[in-house]
């Protein structure tokens, strides 16, 4: 005899029942119940269901819930979309978002958005996390420097923020956006927008960049790491049918990492390596930095054929050998003969700054004719390293010769790079220093100074031993050290490397080389 619907009055312990059988692991009961239970009821009794009960949440997570729904009229699946979503919110608990409900939330698309225009305005919608004037770090750098050698050939961009920046960093900003140089840098969103970090604040980002991606019309979108920026980008872009292209500029999980061991075997790292992986496979084209992070996103599953070089440069026209700031030497008390060993850039754990201290404390011992500049800040407010490095230099003895001047404005960053002879990156062996090339070694070498890395593969992509700078073994106790002092016994070893080096970045890592490929993969994507 074939069974009627229930009545509604039980529809409380079928979500209940529902759920206790997932847990169970029996998802075609599952199926059964939602077809014979809770098709029959009415939209509203759903909704009120999903929004009111606890265990709601863990049922709308489930495929086979999904499944159910895309099978329901079109009707109910537009009133039920924001109740379903609600609900794995609340479940979620604010916790990372993972690729299973990425991927499906890629797939509902919101009943509220309207179609895609047919004609393109631009060729490039580019999403990023930060900008100048705003942000000053190497991540805006990059942009401003990319933006324009893109637009040189011939791609035509229109750059906008994640929804919420400069706002959520506690800056003020221009709603309509700011002009920098020759770019514009177009806002999105206000106060009430979060950083994107778990499924509320990325639905939210991605539901407004679509909505102004309507207006830009773009024939393609690009964002750039990580996926706080990268994800919203993305379900916005196939919500709208477009390409999406993932700049893989750094692995962030392995940077916080670095830092924090206990973080870096905790849950939370695990599921930001998968949603990291998650973005960069779904792409339709991933940009990269160098071959040691192509590797390794080939490793965790990215399509080789997808991925394409835009490395790390330098302007050569910005970034010039000058004479020596004379006022600021004054300042400092270095004299004109001293050779002066500089690092200008964040006070990260993984940057190695202790290392610099203690091969200074060596060159002491047997060499008079050098001063240590140490220019920068801690990476994140409230870090200690900035203290840690002073309370070294007062231990070693080392205030005559180390200074420490803290974050300087970045309009005299050249004024603190002419006093610099040698620029050491002495980065310490971590995965993420193993990957990720930092952009401050190809600007010192712009400026014809000396650079000095250890042979990780990340720095041997950029510097090439004794022919644009010096590698020493990171394993070895006093490589650093000893590479320093065979520099300070050699000046004229100096001046040819430094030479050689600017000439190489001339040549071979300006911005406009160094873009051409990924214009070119860029423009064959977007036809």
């Amino acid at each position: 005899m074939k069974r009627g619907p229930l009545p509604e009055e039980t529809a409380p312990g079928l979500f209940q029942a529902l759920s206790l059988l997932l847990v169970a692991g029996r998802e075609r009961s599952v199926a059964t119940l939602l077809e014979r239970g809770i098709s029959p009821l009415s939209d509203s009794t759903i909704i009120d269901l999903l929004r009111a009960r606890g265990d709601a949440g863990q049922l709308a997570q489930s495929g086979v819930f999904f499944e159910w729904l895309d099978r329901q009229p079109a009707l109910r699946r537009d009133v039920l979309h924001d109740a379903v979503w609600d609900a794995i919110d609340e479940a979620a608990q604010g916790s990372i978002i993972d690729p299973g409900l990425a991927g499906r939330l890629m797939q509902q698309r919101p009943p509220s958005l309207p179609s895609r225009p047919d004609t393109a305005a631009v060729d490039l919608c580019y999403v990023l996390a930060m900008s100048l004037p705003q942000d000053s770090s190497g991540y805006a750098q990059r942009s401003h420097s990319l933006i324009p050698a893109w637009t040189a050939h011939g791609l035509h961009i229109h750059c906008l923020t994640i929804p919420g920046f400069p706002w959520h960093r506690g800056k003020a900003g221009e709603r309509g956006g700011d002009q920098v140089g020759s770019v514009s840098y177009d806002r999105c969103g206000d106060e009430t927008h979060a950083i994107p970090s778990d499924l509320a604040s990325v639905r939210a980002s991605a539901s407004e960049l679509a909505n102004r991606l309507m207006l830009v019309r773009p024939k393609a979108v690009m964002a750039a790491s990580d996926f706080g920026a990268a994800l919203p980008a993305l379900l916005a872009a196939r919500w709208l049918g477009l390409p999406f292209i993932y700049d893989v500029r750094g692995f962030w999980e392995h940077s916080r990492a670095a830092g924090d061991p206990r973080w870096g075997s905790s849950a939370e790292f695990g599921r930001s390596v998968a949603i990291e992986t998650f973005v960069a496979s779904q792409a339709d084209l991933v940009l990269t930095l160098n071959e040691p992070m192509r590797s390794e996103l080939v490793r965790r599953g990215v399509r080789q054929e997808r991925v394409a070089l835009a490395p790390n440069a330098a302007d050569p026209h910005r970034f010039v050998p000058r004479p020596r700031n004379a006022a600021l030497a004054a300042q400092l008390g270095i004299g004109p003969s001293e050779i002066v060993i500089g690092y200008i850039g964040s006070f990260s754990r993984y940057e190695g700054l202790d290392d610099l201290i203690m091969a200074a404390a060596k060159l002491a011992e047997r060499s008079s004719s050098f001063r240590v500049l140490i220019v920068g800040s801690d990476h994140q407010a409230g870090s200690p390293e900035v203290a840690r490095l002073r309370a070294m230099v007062e231990e070693h003895g080392l205030s005559g010769r180390v200074t420490l001047p803290g974050r300087v404005p970045a309009e005299t960053v050249s004024d603190w790079y002419s006093l610099i002879d040698i620029a050491p990156i002495p980065r310490k062996s971590c995965t993420v220093t193993q990957l990720v090339s930092p952009l401050k070694p190809l600007e010192a070498m712009a400026m014809g100074k000396v650079v000095v890395v250890p042979d990780l593969p990340a720095l041997t992509d950029i510097v090439s031993h004794d022919r644009t700078g010096i590698v020493y073994g990171s394993r070895q106790p006093d490589g650093l050290a000893n590479a320093l002092g065979s520099l300070l016994d050699d000046p004229d070893q100096l001046k040819g490397l430094g030479q050689h080096a600017r000439d190489w970045v001339v040549q071979e890592r300006n911005w406009q080389t160094c873009t051409q490929a990924s214009a070119d993969a860029i423009r064959a994507l977007i036809g």
